[in-house]
């Protein structure tokens, strides 16, 4: 039976091969003070047979070869294990793309998700399912061949952003057929620390324990690049923008305009401004073509204060539509934090995923 090595095991090893030396190491000192006593005291003329003594003199010889052998096994053992936890510590703060169903989502940063299907696909959807296995959000995905790439914001279905977790992601794809088509999926997260499970190293990502064996690369995201992404935020401070957002301010006298993008055609459709508590202060019906449409909201009757924009769109058998919600607003400021760098308009802050077109302030 092979058992597993672990940091702990390994320790533990190297504490009984001490304990076993330091115990033969005693109990051959009592068997010399046995054996000089017994010399001294036997019969001249009838001496004591040996043949016992030889024994036991070689069976204390064969244990000291065997503790020996161990301690120079520990400490192979400590010095691969050692080996192992200094190459997984140099991806500590840095940001992985690893093979995974699940993601880490922290709250905040997006997660770039890539995935290849193995076979040609004619329709395809993907969802991200939170840790009960309820779906918090779902589009239309790519079908080309080869690589395709999606970036999820966290927000959900109902345009709330996720909480911090473990997501999984599921792409269901059908060929021309009907049949189902598989794919492969590659997810982005940044490394907060390792640990060790069973002799084999793992990188921690959120809650998620990653093997290096699945890691495909790494970006380093240190203070070098940091300060790249805050020159290149800076770089966006007293321009207008366009982004992807459906939190909007109320200032309790302006109306508030966003724009929404539909995939496809709707059949019906309904746009809802909520409060913060969930509450629905706004509803009425939509434009249904796809693409792009306006929307003003003169906030009759709110207090001002922050708010969320929902569109609902279905076709005609029932099936939800994917939308975009965006808005234009102007870059007042920028920081990086953890590696990221963020911009603030108004009072939101964004990521460069976000931000979907700039334009030079009138």
């Amino acid at each position: 039976m092979v058992s597993n090595v672990t940091l702990g095991s390994a320790i533990s090893g190297q504490d009984k091969t001490a304990s076993s030396a330091q115990g033969l190491a005693k109990d051959f000192n009592e068997f010399l003070i046995l054996l000089t006593t017994q010399l001294q005291n036997q019969d001249p003329l009838s001496p004591m047979e040996t043949n016992e003594f030889t024994q036991q003199l070689i069976g204390f010889t064969q244990v000291e070869q065997q503790i020996n052998l161990n301690s120079k096994l520990d400490a192979m053992v400590s010095l691969q294990l050692g080996n192992n936890m200094g190459a997984a510590l140099n991806y500590v703060g840095k940001q992985i793309s690893y093979v995974s169903s699940e993601m880490h989502f922290d709250g905040a940063e997006p997660v770039k998700i890539t995935y290849a299907y193995n076979g040609q696909a004619a329709a395809s959807k993907i969802r991200i399912l939170d840790e009960a296995g309820k779906v918090v959000y779902e589009a239309d995905a790519s079908t080309a061949a080869g690589k395709n790439e999606f970036v999820w914001d966290g927000r959900t279905k109902d345009g709330a952003v996720a909480k911090s977790g473990t997501y999984q992601i599921k792409i269901d794809a059908l060929d021309i057929n009907k049949n189902g088509v598989t794919s492969t999926v590659v997810v982005t997260g940044r490394v907060r620390g390792v640990e060790s499970q069973d002799g084999l190293m793992f990188l921690l990502v959120g809650d998620r324990a990653v093997s290096m064996g699945n890691v495909l690369n790494a970006a380093d995201t240190g203070n070098s690049k940091t300060g790249d992404n805050l020159q290149d935020a800076l770089a966006y401070v007293g321009k207008d923008v366009r982004f992807a957002s459906n939190k909007v301010t109320y200032n309790g006298t302006d109306a508030v305009s966003v724009n929404y993008t539909l995939s496809a055609q709707a059949t019906t459709g309904t746009i809802k401004v909520l409060d913060k508590s969930g509450a629905t202060v706004y509803e009425g019906n939509i434009e249904t073509a796809a693409g792009d449409h306006g929307f003003t909201w003169d906030g009759s009757g709110a207090a001002a204060g922050e708010y969320t924009v929902v569109v609902n769109a279905k076709d005609a058998n029932g099936n939800s539509i994917s939308n975009t919600i965006t808005q234009i607003g102007h870059v007042n400021g920028a920081e990086v934090k953890n590696g990221v760098a963020y911009l603030f308009v108004g009072n939101q802050k964004l990521t460069f995923a976000d931000i979907l077109s700039v334009m030079e302030a009138a």
